[in-house]
Order: structure tokens, then C-alpha cells, then sequence
């Protein structure tokens, strides 16, 4: 089912991802930073994973915290104490699956390799089957991703993208469902490329109104976003006009 909607060719509008949840109005990476997107209407959220050096999974972009500490050097117990000194929490994937479970998609970005086969099981025991697909900017992890659970999507995330031809079979070899590029790389010429393909693009990081907008007219399946209200509210106003509502209708 989240293949097709993925692939769905015939969507007016496309779909919306809090990146790191909703980042300007809760910090990035946490329970509540994931659950504000939601509660604003985006269809999902985005979020990143790494391992500590005792290995638990925890949602965290950078590899180090303040003052080089890498995350994969410490242990659970000390990364929490770290953050728990200035009031902050850490969230591990865990909990963060356990508090979206069920309330819209999940983009789960894999940021190191070596990790797949826990990060698959987890999201497998708390999320429901077709609301959730892997990214990685590793290759490795998405041909792991696809090797372990077949069923599941696994996007390949990239920062440049050169021959359309050579990045095709790139994602070919590891079995990719699909592309997530930065956004200032795609064109109408690229996302027809890889539909006939059938590999969905997504955007990111789309912040400006003008350039989504511009992305949703040109076909892109997906939009990963610092403000996932902002959009979910300028396209709702996009489909009220499509379809000759007014949003008091909605």
C-alpha cells in the first residue's frame, strides 16, 4: 500500500515531511518535536538514527555532540547525562516509534551503517505495516534495508546526482525504491527520468513556499520540510482551489 501511494503518479498534491519532526517549534529529533508535525497535519515525519556505543538507538542527526564527543563513543547513559545537564532529553527510536505509532508515515534516515537489522526489527514491532520506509545517504544501508525487508521501501538520499543514467543503475544495484535529493538539483527533466523508471522523488530541505509549490507542479512525490504547518496549510489551500471549496468546507 505505501508503495503505491509512494509511486502514485495521479497525487494533486505531494506528500508532507517534518524534517526532524517539526524543528522550529520543538527541538529537532524529539518526541515532541515529532509529534507537534503531526499534530499539524503533515502525512509524516522525518527522523534520524544512529547508534551509542552500547548499542542503543537514539534519534540524532550530527555524529558528535558539543565538544567533538562522538555519539558513537558514549554510552546510552552518558548521552542522556549529557543533555539531561542542560535540560535537554535524547530520545531513543523506541520511544519515538512507541509515541507516532499509528498517527502518519515514518521516514526513518539510517545515518551509520552496521545498524539495519535493529533498526528493521524495531520499526517492524512498533510501527503498522505500510506506514513506515528506510532513507539512508549509505548505499550499503539501503541494499540492507531492502535485503531484510523486502517489502518495506528504501529510499537512496543524494546530494548530487551527475548522469541520470550512471545514478539510475546505482539504484538499481542496491534495489532502491526511490530518490530523495536536495531539492535545488531537481527538475521536471529529472523526476520524469526516474518515473519512467518507476522511482519516486522526494525534496528536500523545501522551506520556501514558491520552490514547493514549483516542486509539487513539476510531479515530485514527497516534500521534506523545517515547517510542515506552513505547507500543510498552503496546500490544503492549493486543493480547496482544485477542487472549488472553500477551507470552511474542509
Amino acid at each position: 500500500m505505501l508503495e503505491r501511494l509512494l509511486k502514485d503518479t495521479q497525487r494533486r498534491m505531494p506528500l508532507i515531511f517534518g524534517h526532524r519532526g517539526s524543528p522550529l517549534s520543538s527541538r529537532e529529533n524529539t518526541v515532541e518535536s515529532y509529534c507537534h508535525a503531526l499534530a499539524d497535519g503533515a502525512d509524516g515525519i522525518e527522523l534520524d538514527v544512529r547508534a551509542t556505543a552500547d548499542g542503543v538507538l537514539v534519534c540524532h542527526h550530527n555524529r558528535t555532540v558539543r565538544f567533538g564527543l562522538r555519539v558513537s563513543k558514549m554510552t546510552f547513559t552518558e548521552l542522556y547525562r549529557w543533555y539531561a545537564k542542560r535540560d535537554l532529553t535524547v530520545a531513543t527510536l523506541q520511544s519515538a516509534l512507541e509515541k507516532v505509532a499509528g498517527r502518519g508515515l515514518v521516514n526513518i534516515e539510517i545515518k551509520v551503517t552496521g545498524i539495519e537489522r535493529e533498526v528493521v526489527a524495531l520499526a517492524a514491532r512498533y510501527l503498522p505495516p505500510s506506514s513506515y520506509f528506510f532513507t539512508s545517504f549509505k548505499r550499503a544501508a539501503v541494499a540492507a534495508c531492502r535485503e531484510l525487508a523486502p517489502d518495506v521501501p528504501a529510499f537512496l538520499i543524494a546530494r548530487s546526482i551527475g548522469s541520470l543514467a550512471v545514478m539510475l543503475t546505482q539504484l538499481r544495484e542496491i534495489n532502491a525504491s526511490g530518490i530523495a535529493l536536495r531539492h535545488r538539483l531537481i527538475d521536471k527533466r529529472v523526476i520524469e527520468f526516474f518515473r519512467k523508471h518507476g522511482l519516486p522523488v522526494f525534496a528536500w530541505t523545501v522551506n520556501r513556499l514558491p520552490n514547493a509549490k514549483w516542486l509539487a507542479d513539476m510531479g515530485v512525490s514527497g516534500l521534506i520540510t523545517d515547517l510542515p504547518r506552513e505547507m500543510v496549510e498552503e496546500f490544503r489551500r492549493r486543493a480547496a482551489l482544485l477542487s472549488g471549496d472553500t477551507l470552511l468546507e474542509m
